[in-house]
């Protein structure tokens, strides 16, 4: 068994006692055999039924609503034919008599047993988890599984179900060329003309590097595939044992498009060294072609001189798109994250028997087989050892735990370090060119150049390579419509990446120092405390070095999050807290709070300190120092302020809006108790923010508002994340979520706001860890780790309660054992909102402190919730769960 070539679905290999019955022939074989077994009148009454008697097999439709009765009849018949429920057909065939009649099955299982033995024996487990990538039905897997009961073996037909797995492997093995894996997984794509030998590179090394990623320390790959080497011009002499053998030969050449056309005479050939391997590659044949060409007689009936006359179908071999030099490639590819341990074409004893009995050669043995072993390759750098580099340089701008989507991306990494090439090439565009000027001057002086810029401009130099690997990781998008970075940074160790390069990558993504995220209005300038300590341990001329090369990669960074030019306003912003750091640094006697102080000051006051802060939230940068006078201005005087364009008219009443309701809280709230005020806004300011730009970008400044309110109130760790709003949101459907939390936002009544309601909202907390803001979807959770973390996410409660509800009917009447995994995890997902949103309800109503009227939206969410509840108990938990533990039994369906 095997080919040497990609093989055309649909037909089986001529090799073997057993053959494939097509369902539109199985009404003929069941009418010749009906007799001669069924004894039952019960049995013959339901033959000679019409339904059976004009039933089209070839359509599950109508086999499937009498599939029990057919298998039922067949079973008395003695016939191995069966139909699924959903009028398939499959076969009850030994499996073991199949594997041991295929010559080819039963050699690779040998070599594969061999492999087991000795990786048993290398690294002394007795019981060992084992990956096969191959097709789920492969006969190999089923040998391998009766001979290995102690090991656990897993089928890896797709690259998903290598992402899936729970736990490490020991052993990867792969029965096919990984070409051939690859072309099996792509051959539903449109235009298959497209997969070219560099497209079908990319995907072979994302395989390989899955397979890396999920194998122990110690683990090992092992290939055992076809062998193929390529087109041969050469000759040699075959001898046929029998003339049936000789005859097959010639059956072969009239149906596929050998080199030349042959002609035996006494059992011998010449024959092309290609078609002699296609050959005895064994060929996969369809019945009926077969049929076709000899005209329903048998090999026995025809003379060879009779076969010499019967016409040529030329029909092509189905080879390789591309000249493979299989040696040659498995070397480049696997050596890639795997140390060899042998790569050579192979020949196993009992296939060279099974030729000898068919077949002589007089000059020429060919090899049937290629056979790789390897050991995965020891990471010269880890992720951890990157992590803790990062640690050390005291540099890192955000928490890894908390980074956002878009900055932990290939993407992110290429766009940033262009920005760098072209700031250094001297071809960036579009900044004053005093700012230009002073950060360029890393680049251009070595004197002003700190020592990590080095290794930043290494990956600039590496820009094309990076483009390669990110290819390599996520070819055609399998991953995503962005290349995660950090999940894949260790691979970056195989294409030649230094840990201090890798160090730089990872600050990349975190941020180089809190700059970006100061300007951007996330934090306070005092948590630059940790870089200006760092700096002062150097000379003053490495201290300013330091300082110029993180104003650099903030740049870049801020740039490439942005996807646009920073404004002037923005610059200056940068370059004022650089001269910020350097005064801390200079001057023994002023520390960062007083620095803070002396801003607010300057300023007039904290109040417009946090109006300030929600502008540099909002990108709003253009307001940054006359937002005050906006005030005063009346409708004409705005429009002309606007240059009579309606965005920018549009943005002045949103900044206005901001004013206004910034106003209103604290008036409603803060001005009772005159130390409340400066105790709020001072916790304001050291409050860290995850998640704002992209988000309150585009948001209508009162409900940005309304959520920081809402949220400073709550945290009491000072760490506030609304990353979970737009996570695992497509780009292409941001502005429709953003659009609903605006609308959610909208509802918030902010009449009950107040800081004992919301400090009640808070204990609460404390105990479920996670809650629904009354009335809307926005759910805040608490998470726990180094430090304490606010999430704020959002649900969308009316749709998740149709969807629901839809899903509960479709699946109203069928049996438990039917309903596809992906409606279970669907209605899982679905009903862990619920039941979130259904216990943060009965929190609130069983309060005892609060008196809050609930919106109608509210009740009316909770009352179907209920209902839902209720009818998911009724429909199974008599089958499967306990009624008192819903959601938590519902996880253990999977």
């Amino acid at each position: 068994m095997g080919s040497t070539d990609l093989l055309p679905k649909g037909t089986f290999r001529q090799e073997g006692p057993f053959q494939f019955i097509k369902p539109d022939n199985y009404a003929a074989r069941y009418e010749m055999d009906r007799y001669q077994i069924i004894r039952s009148p019960e049995t013959r009454k339901q033959i000679r039924s019409p339904i059976f008697r004009y039933i089209s097999f070839d359509d599950p439709e109508a086999v499937k609503s009498q599939y029990k009765t057919l298998n039922e009849i067949y079973r008395k018949m003695g016939l191995l034919i069966r139909f699924s429920r959903f009028g398939r057909p499959y076969y009850l065939i030994p499996v073991h008599l199949i594997s041991d009649t295929l010559t080819y099955v039963r050699a690779k299982v040998e070599e594969i047993t061999r492999i087991v033995g000795l990786h048993m024996k290398k690294n002394l487990r007795e019981h060992q988890r084992i990956g096969v990538f191959s097709p789920q039905d492969d006969l190999i897997v089923y040998e391998l599984s009766l001979r290995f009961k102690e090991h656990q073996f897993v089928v890896l037909d797709t690259s998903e179900k290598l992402k899936e797995l729970s736990a490490p492997l020991d052993l990867v093995i792969l029965t096919s060329d990984p070409y051939e894996v690859v072309l099996m997984q792509l051959s539903g794509l449109p235009n298959p003309e497209a997969l070219t030998k560099k497209r079908l590179d990319r995907h072979v090394t994302y395989i390989l590097w899955r397979i890396y990623d999920v194998l122990n320390s110690d683990g090992e790959i092992f290939v055992i595939a076809d062998h193929f080497s390529g087109k041969s011009n050469g000759k040699t002499e075959v001898h046929f044992m029998t003339d049936r053998e000789a005859k097959r030969f010639a059956i072969f050449t009239h149906i596929f498009a050998t080199k030349k056309k042959y002609r035996i005479r006494g059992r011998r050939a010449v024959v092309n060294i290609s078609d002699l391997r296609r050959y005895l590659s064994g060929r996969y044949v369809e019945q009926d072609i077969v049929d076709q060409l000899l005209k329903g007689r048998t090999l026995d009936d025809l003379p060879m001189k009779e076969i010499d006359r019967l016409p040529y179908f030329d029909t092509p071999f189905a080879g390789w798109p591309f000249a493979l030099e299989q040696k040659k490639t498995w070397g480049r590819l696997i050596s890639t994250f795997f140390d060899e341990t042998y790569l050579t074409p192979m020949r196993p004893e009992s296939v060279e028997q099974d030729w000898k009995e068919r077949i002589t050669f007089t000059d020429y043995i060919p090899d049937c087989m290629m056979a790789y072993l390897g050991r995965k390759k020891p990471l010269k750098t880890t992720l951890g050892d990157v992590k803790q580099a990062v640690r050390e340089s005291k540099l890192s701008g955000c928490p890894i735990e908390l980074v956002s989507e878009y900055r932990n991306s290939f993407e992110f990494l290429i766009r940033t370090l262009r920005i760098l090439h072209d700031l250094k090439q001297g071809t960036q565009q579009g900044l004053p060119q005093v700012y230009v000027d002073r950060l360029r001057q890393p680049f251009e002086s070595r004197n002003r150049r700190f020592c990590a810029l080095g290794h930043v401009t290494k990956l600039i130099s590496r820009l094309k390579r990076l483009e390669r690997i990110r290819a390599y990781l996520n070819p055609d998008g399998i991953e995503g419509p962005k290349t995660r970075l950090i999940e894949n940074l260790e691979a970056l160790t195989f294409f030649g990446f230094t840990a201090d390069e890798l160090r730089e990558v990872l600050l990349i993504v975190l941020g180089h120092t809190h700059f970006s995220r100061i300007i951007s209005g996330k934090m306070t300038e005092k948590t630059l405390e940790p870089v200006s300590n760092r700096a002062q341990k150097y000379s003053p001329q490495e201290a300013l070095n330091l300082l110029r090369y993180c104003r650099l990669m903030t740049f870049a960074e801020t740039k490439a999050a942005g996807r646009k030019e920073l404004t002037p306003v923005q610059l200056m912003e940068l370059f004022d807290l650089y001269e910020s750091t350097v005064r801390v640094i200079i001057n023994k006697e002023l520390d960062w709070d007083q620095l803070l102080d002396e801003k607010i000051t300057a300023m007039g006051g904290i109040h417009n300190k946090i109006v300030r802060k929600v502008l540099m939230m909002m990108g709003y940068f253009e307001f940054l120092y006359d937002w005050p006078e906006l005030k005063h201005k009346g409708e004409m005087e705005k429009e002309s302020l606007a240059d009579y364009d309606d965005e920018k008219l549009s943005r002045i009443e949103n900044v206005l809006r901001l004013i206004r309701t910034v106003e209103e809280f604290e008036k409603m709230y803060l001005k009772f108790d005159p130390l409340e005020l400066p105790r709020f806004y001072r916790r304001f300011l050291e409050m860290e923010f995850h998640g704002t730009g992209h988000l309150f970008q585009r948001m209508n400044s009162r409900n940005i508002f309304v959520l920081l309110w809402i949220t400073v109130s709550l945290a009491r760790e000072r760490v506030i994340n609304f990353n979970p709003i737009l996570a695992e949101v497509e780009t292409e459907n941001i502005e429709e979520r953003i659009q609903r939390v605006e609308e959610a936002a909208q509802t918030i009544t902010v009449h009950y706001l107040d800081l004992e309601v919301l400090s009640r909202f808070r204990e609460q907390l404390d105990v479920s860890r996670s809650s629904f803001i009354v009335g809307t979807g926005f759910q805040i959770s608490v998470s726990t780790g180094e430090r304490e973390v606010l999430d704020i996410g959002y649900k969308n409660m009316g749709k998740n309660l149709d969807t629901l509800e839809h899903l509960l009917k479709q699946l109203a009447d069928r049996p438990v054992g039917d309903i596809p995994v992906s409606d279970l995890e669907a209605l899982n997902r679905l009903f862990s909102n619920l039941e979130t949103f259904f216990q943060s309800h009965m929190t609130l109503v069983q309060d005892e402190g609060s008196a809050l009227p609930l919106p109608p939206k509210q009740i009316e969410w909770f009352d179907r919730a209920r209902a839902l509840r209720t009818a998911l108990r009724n429909r199974l938990l008599g089958v499967i769960f306990r009624p008192d533990h819903l959601f938590t039994d519902l996880d253990l369906l999977f």
